[in-house]
């Protein structure tokens, strides 16, 4: 799938509300020369970088064609790495950007993977909409209220688009950290 500019700035966006530690500027590149000197002036004007320190970087670049490119985890390595949007993006939310983005298709078939288990699939939240637990069901369980005991409940089928990609998002962080 062929990302316009918004769709690049969407996922941008969404970077800076999930980790906005990790990434650092925001450079639409039409060429690795382009997006050097982007970055170059970049340092030397909002970072207030010496340009004899500039004369020697070392630009990592993760050249993957022409697009949005931003520093990724400038502030955490010596390196200054450079990446673009939806690898980022990808990596640090380990969800396709496409279903972010809205994708019926891809999100239809994402959905359906998570009926192996059971006919029901119930979300259960805490009061700040993060991921509590998973709960599989083969009959469609009464006993869910919207609201339960301090939590919200959710069949999986009613999820919106942006609540199933925040779904598969923390499912994934907690999974990763054994959590679920």
């Amino acid at each position: 799938m062929e990302l316009s500019q918004n769709m690049q700035k969407e996922l941008y966006e969404e970077m800076l509300n999930v980790n906005e530690d990790n990434i650092e500027g925001e450079f639409f590149a039409s060429s690795i020369e382009d997006l050097k000197s982007q970055v170059i002036e970049f340092l030397m004007i909002d970072l207030k970088y010496d340009p004899i320190d500039l004369e020697d970087i070392d630009l990592d670049i993760r050249w993957k064609g022409e697009g949005l490119y931003s520093f990724w985890g400038h502030y955490f390595t010596d390196t200054h790495l450079l990446a673009h949007i939806a690898e980022i993006f990808e990596t640090e939310t380990e969800v396709h950007p496409s279903i972010f983005l809205g994708n019926q298709t891809l999100i239809k078939h994402e959905r359906s993977k998570w009926y192996d288990i059971g006919n029901f699939v119930y979300v259960i939240w805490n009061n700040q909409f993060e991921l509590v637990d998973v709960v599989y069901s083969d009959e469609e369980e009464t006993m869910f209220n919207k609201r339960r005991g301090g939590y919200f409940i959710t069949e999986l089928r009613e999820l919106d688009n942006y609540r199933f990609y925040d779904f598969l998002r923390q499912y994934e962080k907690k999974s990763l950290m054994g959590i679920l």
